[in-house]
């Protein structure tokens, strides 16, 4: 039995020929497309006998009809070496590898092989969402962001470090989220200094802040989430107080601030996913703070008469 991995691939890779590339334990191919730019990175390997192969088994659980254990003979090895690969082949035009989109296929050798396989191929991935799925703005609440911009330059920066957060959340790229809200609660409250113990000091001192900890905490108790992330909020912030939560964020922030390929368990700049909770929290203590601070000039009451006579606010 053979296992194919494809990872779609972005950027501006092009070759001038093409052919497979093969190693004592794989076959790497790439897939062109336009103008012989690289689409996709395909590895076969050999997938081993039936303990790594993908099976279905009947569900003893009411609602569910099966369990399906999709195996992945070799994954993290060779993502290992494509993220090696990814960094080579930048010098060239390759943007990224796209590793969240990964999909594979088995390939059996032989009938009997195939009698015995369950499943054939499948495809990781997110469902990106659909705009037409977006829940429609009240064009009142738009008109007064629109009213209330020229009197907000001073919340200019912290909003966009909010948006830019919103985005990376969205793709995913959830060290980058962190920073992003972060810097937000650095510009709005550490009042220009970095020292940690000071920092910790300010953001613990800020009613704002805290009550906006305490909101974050209280509204991702309710949310649903994965069972990863269920864990991952267990361990980390659940049942902890204020100044527990804010001692966590301003030290993760001096975690992913440095860097050594020396340093046991030191942070991957592809590792994504093991922020993932953190980035949530923050970027909901993010959001509950963009609101307080966007009410008292959005919600004002002389927007609301200037929407009804057409006239500008004073």
């Amino acid at each position: 039995m053979r296992c194919r991995y494809s990872f779609p691939v972005f950027g501006y890779l092009r070759l001038a020929s093409n052919a497979p590339i093969r190693t004592p334990d794989r076959t790497v191919e790439f897939a062109l497309g336009e103008n012989q730019v690289v689409t996709a990175i395909l590895v076969t390997v050999n997938a081993g006998g039936p303990e790594n192969w993908p099976t279905i088994r009947p569900s003893g659980r009411p609602g569910v009809k099966a369990h399906i254990d999709l195996r992945e003979p070799r994954y993290e090895e060779i993502a290992s070496d494509l993220r090696v690969l990814e960094g080579l082949l930048a010098f060239y035009g390759l943007k990224r590898i796209d590793f969240d989109s990964a999909s594979v296929e088995w390939m059996p050798e032989s009938e009997e092989e195939s009698a015995q396989l369950s499943v054939r191929s499948f495809k990781r991935g997110y469902e990106a969402i659909n705009a037409h799925d977006a829940e429609p703005v009240p064009l009142d609440l738009v008109a007064r962001s629109v009213l209330a911009a020229s009197r907000m330059h001073a919340l200019e920066v912290p909003l966009s470090f909010c948006r830019k957060g919103l985005w990376d959340l969205k793709e995913r790229r959830f060290i980058e989220a962190f920073y992003d809200f972060y810097f937000m609660l650095e510009t709005l409250f550490a009042q220009g200094h970095s020292r940690t113990k000071v920092v910790k000091e300010l953001f613990k001192g800020s009613p704002t802040l805290r009550a906006a900890v305490e909101r974050a905490l209280n509204a991702y108790e309710r949310e649903p989430k994965t069972a990863e992330l269920k864990r991952a909020f267990r361990q980390k912030y659940h049942r902890r107080s204020v100044d527990q939560v804010i001692d966590h964020l301003v030290n993760l922030r001096g975690f992913l601030h440095h860097h050594s390929l020396g340093t046991p368990g030191i942070w991957h700049p592809e590792g994504h996913s093991e922020y993932e909770i953190d980035a949530l929290v923050i970027g909901r203590v993010a959001f509950e703070l963009g609101f307080a601070l966007a009410a008292p000039y959005v919600l004002t009451p002389d927007i609301a008469v200037s929407i009804q006579t057409g006239r500008p606010p004073l």
